[in-house]
């Protein structure tokens, strides 16, 4: 039997100007708050506004925000260099679920921004669907 057989064929096709122009603005926005996240682990201001100051110095003090924003930076410059982008997207759709969460419980006023990082997230990582379909199907037939 042809081992090749078994695997699904793959097309990929080279991405439009307007996908570009997505995952180059995700790569940015994505990098950007995640340095302004690790400057405040760091004892630095924001370089964004924070709303709910009480929640960061949580977050900070139990140690969840210098990972989450450390993998924020990583998948940031990972997407804006086009290395490794299925990775990159695998990092970064948890991280953007909390911040969607983060956003719907703590800072209605901008949960524009939650909507936003995980419609970015959605739209570039629908192309490799097939290569987290197997990650999926795992998941939930455990």
């Amino acid at each position: 039997m042809n081992p090749t057989a078994q695997v699904p064929a793959v097309v990929l096709r080279r991405p439009g100007v307007l996908f570009t122009v997505v995952r180059v603005f995700a790569g940015v926005l994505l990098l950007a708050t995640g340095l302004s996240g690790l400057s405040v682990v760091l004892g630095f201001a924001s370089l964004f506004p924070v709303a709910p100051v009480e929640f960061m110095h949580l977050m900070i003090g139990s140690g969840f925000l210098a990972p989450a924003k450390g993998m924020e930076t990583v998948a940031g410059l990972l997407l804006l260099f086009n290395r490794y982008p299925r990775l990159a997207l695998a990092l970064e759709a948890p991280v953007a679920l909390n911040v969607l969460l983060f956003h719907l419980c703590f800072d209605r006023a901008n949960l524009w921004m939650g909507v936003v990082l995980l419609s970015l997230v959605a739209v570039l990582a629908w192309p490799h669907r097939q290569f987290y379909a197997g990650w999926l199907r795992q998941l939930l037939t455990r």
